[in-house]
């Protein structure tokens, strides 16, 4: 694929990933599309488990 085609398919939004090119791999741009997930303001909270129930240790004979 040659670096005008590649560019040519971005341009129409139909480029979803990296292609070789002969010049080298071409990146699409960022888009609505293409971009990956927003990431969010404030990091997600710590997932507090409960304590555990039953034995911790084997039993001893």
């Amino acid at each position: 694929m040659k670096i005008e085609e590649a560019r040519a398919l971005d341009a129409q939004g139909k480029l979803k990933r990296k292609v070789l090119t002969e010049q080298g791999w071409y990146l699409p741009r960022y888009t609505a599309q293409t971009a990956p997930l927003p990431t969010p303001d404030a990091p997600p909270k710590p997932l507090i488990l409960p304590p555990r129930r039953g034995r911790s240790k084997p039993k001893e004979k």
